[in-house]
């Protein structure tokens, strides 16, 4: 709020006032002498006229001093501030020497006025060395219309950038910065308050990641381009392998069938072998084909609705005879419930990861039991699960040997001298596989005592949910 100040003059006019104010005083004294008649009314206007003028000269005296008083208090506030303003400069040049960032006052055109040490360091000089030379010849030439456009900025809205440049070191190199100015003015001259971050670090990790991801995509395509002649390599190898391999397992068939007959019995072992070895020889083939299509992303699950009980029978024949090679027993245990009769899954996958599952069981386990129990969980209405077990009382594995199970070439049987016969493929297959069909898989196995491979997969039945296909 304003504050009034009163004159001499003012204080000489109140004073006048009273005098006047007196003089009627003692008029009115005089006339109520002369008016004896009316003395009474005439005291009684006089006392009223009188007690006015008091408060009148009350409430004068009353302004005159709090106005006084404000005064006084005026100055001691100035006085105040001028001790504040003179710490506050103190206070603000120590923040422009201590800032990591660069700071700077410049002249509109160009004249550093003043400048910290730390934008001193970016450009490589001294602070007096910098005060001597023009702010805008610091800029590299290619950035001129963009130095231009911002300046246009400064002049509409009274400020510019943040932005990234470069400034032009002492020794000639460039450093990559982030400008950002102010408009300020200052006893009628304008000047541009700069701030100036050094981000050449930044810059540094950006192209190095951008070198980075430039050899990740080389890679990539170099590794699609080595997927895609795999591949193309392991089609023309499969049906160049296939084809005759079927043919020796035909031939060897209808030889069998003569040998019979004729009662040749002592070329049957050989015939079984050479049958035998052409059939294990085409399901390596079908592995690394399986595992090719997988990395490469071009597996397709096809969904069907079949009868579980019918697929376990046809599992159980076809793992028999490496059963009865080994003097193995399988035992199946199937839960009492006729939600197992139609089931919604892909067939062909489910029927080969079994396989897988019960061959391996079978393969590392001499003259024992192959126990192989399905356990039925509905966890809701729509959806249920069921969990596989299949177990073992062979030589069971490592932990160290488990932790690489799943993983392509990798067998139970860890020794050097690979007393077991397979590629090692099996197993990883049925591990795709089973992540491609929502499920899961682990294995529980002590060195010398067996191993329980267990298989968990959503199977959808009735009104449930159906899968697509991927």
């Amino acid at each position: 709020m304003p504050v009034k100040y009163f004159t001499e003059q003012d204080v000489e006019k109140l004073r006048q006032q009273v005098t006047e104010l007196s003089a009627e005083n003692i008029r009115l004294n005089i006339m109520l002498e002369t008016m004896s008649e009316h003395a009474d009314a005439f005291q009684l206007q006089l006392v009223e006229i009188q007690d006015h003028l008091e408060e009148n000269v009350n409430q004068r005296t009353q302004e005159l001093a709090e106005k006084n008083r404000l005064l006084e208090e005026e100055i001691k506030q100035r006085k105040y501030i001028e001790e504040q303003l003179r710490e506050s400069e103190e206070y603000s040049r120590t923040l422009l020497k201590e800032s990591l960032i660069g700071l700077s006052l410049v002249s509109l055109d160009g004249k550093l006025i003043e400048l910290n040490s730390a934008f001193a360091n970016i450009i490589g000089y001294s602070i007096e060395e910098a005060l001597k030379l023009n702010f805008w010849a610091l800029t590299p030439e290619k950035y001129t219309s963009l130095e231009q456009q911002q300046f246009d900025n400064l002049q509409k809205t009274g400020r510019f950038g943040p932005y990234e440049k470069e400034y032009i070191h002492k020794n000639g190199h460039h450093v990559h910065v982030m400008v950002s100015g102010l408009l300020i003015e200052h006893k009628g001259e304008h000047f541009i308050w700069i701030n100036v971050a050094d981000i050449s670090s930044q810059k540094q990790a950006e192209f190095a990641l951008m070198r980075a991801k430039d050899a990740a995509e080389q890679a990539r395509i170099i590794a699609e381009m080595a997927n895609r002649a795999k591949s193309t390599f392991l089609a023309n190898m499969s049906h160049e392998l296939r084809t005759p391999l079927n043919a020796i397992i035909g031939y060897s068939e209808l030889l069998e069938e003569e040998i019979i007959e004729l009662e040749q019995k002592e070329f049957l072992d050989d015939l079984q072998k050479i049958h035998t070895a052409g059939k294990h020889l085409l399901s390596i083939i079908s592995d690394i084909l399986d595992l090719s299509k997988i990395e490469a992303g071009r597996m397709q699950l096809h969904f069907e609705t079949f009868d579980l009980i019918s697929l376990l029978n046809e599992v159980a024949t076809m793992v028999q005879p490496l059963m009865s090679e080994k003097n193995n027993i399988l035992e199946i245990r199937v839960p009492k419930t006729d939600k197992l009769m139609k089931v919604h899954t892909d067939r062909t996958k489910l029927r080969q990861m079994l396989l897988n599952l019960l061959s391996n069981a079978t393969k590392f386990t001499e003259r024992g039991i192959i126990s192989f129990t399905i356990e039925h969980d509905e966890k809701n209405e729509q959806e249920e699960w069921l969990k596989f077990h299949i177990s073992d009382n062979g030589i069971g594995m490592s932990e160290e040997v488990q932790k690489t199970l799943f993983q392509p070439f990798m067998q139970a049987d860890s020794s050097s001298t690979r007393r077991f016969q397979g590629t090692g493929l099996g197993l990883a297959i049925t591990y795709n596989f089973t992540r491609m069909l929502g499920g899961k898989i682990s294995v529980n196995s002590q060195l010398g005592k067996g191993s329980t491979f267990i298989l968990q997969l959503p199977i959808y039945t009735r009104t449930s949910k159906k899968m697509t296909s991927n």
